[in-house]
Parts: C-alpha cells; structure tokens; sequence
C-alpha cells in the first residue's frame, strides 16, 4: 500500500510539470504585466471599446476569453490587449 502511495505521488508530482505552461505563457483572457483595462459602463459594446482603443474586435475578445460572444456586463473588467 505505501508503493502505491509513493508512485501516485511520484506520478502527480510530474503531472504538475508537465501540465505548467512556460513562465512567458500568455492564456486567453490572461492580461499581461502592464496591460490597461476597462470597465464597461451602461450602453457600452465590445464593438465600440475596441475602436476606442484602437484594437480589432477579435483582439478584445481573445484577450477577455469572450469567444465569439458580444456580451458584456456593466461593471465588467475588459483587459485592453
């Protein structure tokens, strides 16, 4: 039973290696060191922060892990890539 501890834990160790992504890895919606945000307010749209930052509306929603979705809430938190 205790080699059958000691191997799980053996095996989980190296799973959490393996499975860390690169220190310089960006995942989606992970706003980098120094990004702007916004914060959607009433009546506001991706479409529209994103030309008034001056980025694509693809851009915006990568960035924020919104897929192909336009919706957002008041008080939303937007990284600007």
């Amino acid at each position: 039973m205790a080699d059958c501890q000691s191997l799980r834990n053996t095996i989980y160790e190296h799973l959490k290696y393996i499975s860390a992504p690169p220190e310089n890895f960006l995942v989606e919606g992970q706003a980098r060191e120094g990004a702007h945000y916004h914060i959607i307010q009433q009546g506001e749209t991706v479409w529209r922060i994103a030309n008034q930052y001056g980025v694509s509306l693809q851009q915006l929603r990568q960035a924020n892990g919104l897929g192909h979705t336009n919706l957002v809430k008041t008080g939303q938190k937007l990284v600007i890539p």
